[in-house]
């Protein structure tokens, strides 16, 4: 009982933070996702292609030729294996989930060049995946995109490799993930407002209950005494929706406009940020508070 009172009291502060350290993360994925967009050579115009070129290289499950088939699951290993090297040491903190994982890297790594080995059946010298630069790559603390790595990237119209269009790809969903957190917080706040204001109405229509003669089974004594008890309560509850819009409107800062009462969860939910989105995550989210 007394760690749940302290965790509704406490609420608006934890909301607060989450929300402040929302923001401040937002800020450096923003940054992130322009300063990797920058070093690719990505305009802001073709971020959302090359989104959609990662979701539909990932989904697509065209096998009408052996040889596709081959090359994408060359390219699937290769950024798997980038992928979880760059996590390991992030991600875990145990040596022996650590050892576990190498273990799987190592088996993954051997699939690669299996694989590497057999699309280089029959290829011309030419058109052959040297397996030395994809260890290379595999190696190398921080994973480059200077230049391409597979021979049908050479050999198509498209000059940009899976794996740069997969960097824009992780910056942009980092930053979406922190849009759509932002969004969720916010809608926690005003809905944690809402709830105080509708105890303190319900008590309002109990003490106007207890003033209009309710209650008549109790004493006048008893009457005074819950009218009291009442009048208390929603001290109480003013209070701490004054201590919460306080807290909420710094997070949000002083300039946040207020929340009409109505169609307001359906704006939150407008303005959130779907897998299939064409929408830019930088579009602003309304961040309000009800009045006081």
């Amino acid at each position: 009982m007394g760690w749940n009172r302290r965790k509704q009291e406490n609420l608006h502060v934890v909301l607060a933070k989450r929300y402040v350290k929302t923001i401040t993360m937002l800020e450096g994925e923003t940054q992130k996702m322009k300063d990797t967009c920058e070093e690719l050579g990505c305009p802001e115009d073709k971020v959302q292609q090359w989104v959609n070129d990662v979701r539909d290289w990932a989904t697509n499950d065209n096998t009408s030729g052996d040889n596709q088939s081959l090359q994408r699951s060359i390219e699937q290993l290769f950024l798997g294996l980038c992928q979880k090297k760059a996590c390991l040491y992030r991600q875990t903190d145990s040596n022996k989930i650590r050892q576990l994982r190498r273990k799987r890297l190592r088996e993954e790594k051997t699939k690669l060049l299996a694989a590497i080995r057999q699309y280089n059946t029959g290829q011309p010298p030419e058109t052959e995946i040297q397996e030395e630069e994809v260890e290379r790559r595999l190696s190398a603390e921080q994973q480059t995109t200077d230049s391409l790595i597979w021979p049908w990237e050479v050999q198509s119209d498209e000059s940009v490799s899976i794996l740069a269009q997969k960097k824009v790809f992780d910056a942009y969903m980092g930053k979406k993930r922190l849009v759509e957190e932002r969004a969720i917080i916010a809608r926690e706040m005003r809905q944690h407002c809402l709830y105080l204001r509708s105890q303190a109405d319900k008590i309002r229509m109990q003490m106007q209950h207890v003033s209009c003669g309710g209650h008549s089974d109790m004493t006048q004594e008893g009457r005074d005494g819950l009218a009291s008890l009442l009048k208390k309560r929603l001290a109480d509850v003013d209070t701490h929706i004054q201590h919460l819009s306080s807290a909420y409107s710094l997070a949000i800062g002083p300039n946040a406009p207020q929340w009409p009462d109505d169609s307001v969860e359906n704006h939150d939910q407008d303005s959130d940020i779907s897998d299939d989105s064409e929408e830019d995550p930088d579009e602003d989210i309304t961040h309000t508070l009800p009045p006081p």
